[in-house]
């Protein structure tokens, strides 16, 4: 008999947990229940997107579960919520790097799906799913300990489960996902096995991202109540160093966004929050942003950063933005002044993935036009290699 993953999420996010999440998160009862009813399929839904999306999927999911890190938050929800605002944060934070890993830039698309059959904000939806990520995440996790899962159990496991997904999957999340319909994954995961995948059975390499979130879930849930800056910025620095200035910033909606301080999404979620500052236009300048060597895409932990930036921007839903793109000298003047725009026409595209109007967005390559550096050296053309956003209605 397959097992009931729903069923097993559902004894942990019960009618008293339920009620601790809606007020945290300041909603009703029932508005609460309908988006975590929402939220649980939808990540296993992502789960098993991921899973399917690549012949080493299977391998990454497991890796990422088999940390164990998953079920300190499963067994211990209801101390966690209760623990303060500091417990609250850190399990908001690590659901959030959770979706951002699963869903990449469909995840606003996804939040939307959540939201909206609920008939909760965006802002409500986001918290929600990011409460309930590492929860599960925390039973499949114990299903795959228990069970002595390989890579190819796991995939079994979320497969056997596709029907009880599709049938309380939240309207439109399949064409979040890029999908016709959910059934659709069981289908992908079908050709995985047949095709005799590698990955499949085994660990795959290459999770290296996956890997560094499930260190951090592990910190957090093991030790949430002394989890220490100290703590965060070696998991993003891969070592020892000054603790990392991290501020909750406040969303419409109910939502927060855990970012350093005086950096670009800080100060421009503190901009378009201010109501007294109505000055128009304003510049941004991304920082955690990088994209492959002379190529539109983002590399991975870029994706995390645009991702935030959809959720300040679905918040702001009257804000108008402009992207306008740059380089350096090197190389081909008009080739520079074509690849300058073409990424912001990158990210801009993945705004518009996340849920932010195509016509909120406009976008501009300006080559090496308006060095911010001199060119003479390394460090000054990294700087003229930027990407800015321009805030043109607030």
């Amino acid at each position: 008999m397959a097992t009931d993953l729903m069923g097993l999420i559902g004894g942990v996010l019960n009618g008293g947990v339920v009620d601790q999440i809606g007020k945290v998160v300041g909603e009703s009862p029932a508005s609460t229940q309908a988006t975590v009813n929402g939220a649980v399929p939808s990540i296993l839904a992502g789960m098993l997107n991921h899973a399917t999306s690549s012949p080493s999927g299977p391998g990454q999911l497991l890796s990422m579960l088999s940390t164990g890190g998953f079920e300190k938050a499963a067994g211990n929800l209801g101390g966690i919520l209760g623990g303060g605002q500091g417990s609250v944060d850190q399990l908001v934070g690590s659901g959030r790097q959770i979706l951002s890993s699963l869903f990449g830039n469909r995840l606003g698309g996804v939040t939307g799906a959540v939201s909206n059959s609920a008939g909760v904000s965006h802002g409500i939806g986001s918290s929600i799913l990011a409460m309930a990520a590492p929860v599960v995440m925390g039973i499949v996790g114990k299903q795959v300990s228990s069970g002595g899962l390989n890579a190819s159990g796991l995939l079994s496991l979320l497969t056997s489960n596709k029907d009880a997904i599709a049938r309380s999957a939240p309207a439109g999340l399949a064409s979040a996902l890029g999908l016709g319909s959910i059934n659709e994954l069981g289908t992908k995961a079908r050709a995985l096995v047949q095709e005799g995948a590698r990955g499949v059975g085994s660990v795959g390499r290459g999770w290296g991202p996956l890997a560094a979130i499930a260190a951090v879930l592990l910190l957090a849930f093991v030790g949430y109540r002394s989890f220490s800056r100290r703590s965060e910025t070696a998991e993003a620095t891969g070592g020892s160093g000054p603790a990392r200035n991290l501020s909750s910033v406040a969303l419409p909606g109910g939502g927060k966004l855990n970012v350093e301080q005086d950096t670009f999404l800080y100060n421009l979620a503190g901009y378009l929050g201010n109501a007294s500052d109505t000055g128009v236009p304003r510049t941004f300048v991304f920082d955690n942003l990088n994209f492959e060597s002379n190529g539109t895409a983002l590399t991975p932990a870029s994706k995390s950063t645009v991702a935030d930036l959809t959720r300040v921007l679905n918040a702001y839903p009257s804000s108008r933005v402009r992207l306008v793109g740059y380089t350096d000298t090197t190389g081909d003047r008009a080739s520079n002044k074509s690849l300058s725009l073409a990424r912001a026409k990158a990210v801009s595209e993945l705004l518009s993935n996340g849920g932010v109007a195509a016509s909120r967005i406009d976008t501009d390559g300006m080559g090496d036009e308006n060095p911010v550096a001199s060119n003479d050296t390394e460090a000054g053309r990294a700087k003229n290699r930027r990407l800015e956003l321009v805030v043109t209605q607030k």
